[in-house]
């Protein structure tokens, strides 16, 4: 009876200390996201995730994410400066989130973000020449 008891604590205690360990780790965003993207193998794996990543911030599927991007775009009455300045912004971003994401800074979310960026401004946007 005491060595089923036993072994019972110890179970209890592992899988407390597993469950705390856990919840720390998924606590912090980085660790969050560098355990997304652990499992991932290739490129275009890596650039699916960070797809998948801004259509829940976005709070849509992944494949309106861009036409949502674009959307958001459209109704920020953003001008042709204000569109270089956030792509400026998001290419500081990407290195910073390849480095916290151990991944290639050219699939990080803030990579793409700054990418549709610069298709909706040369898509939309003419620079006023004087």
């Amino acid at each position: 009876m005491e060595l089923i008891f036993l072994a019972g604590l110890v179970a209890l205690i592992y899988f407390s200390y597993q469950y705390f360990k856990t919840k720390k780790k998924l606590s912090n965003p980085i660790m969050l996201m560098r355990s997304l993207y652990s499992e991932l193998k290739t490129e275009e794996e890596y650039n699916k995730m960070s797809i998948f990543v801004l259509a829940e911030r976005m709070g849509c599927l992944p494949d309106q994410a861009k036409f949502f991007y674009f959307k958001e775009l459209e109704h920020g009455e953003f001008n042709y400066d204000m569109l270089i300045e956030t792509e400026k912004k998001f290419r500081q971003q990407k290195f910073n989130e390849g480095h916290d994401f151990k991944i290639s800074y050219q699939n990080t979310p803030s990579a793409i973000l700054e990418r549709w960026t610069m298709e909706y401004r040369n898509n939309n946007l003419q620079i006023k020449r004087i």
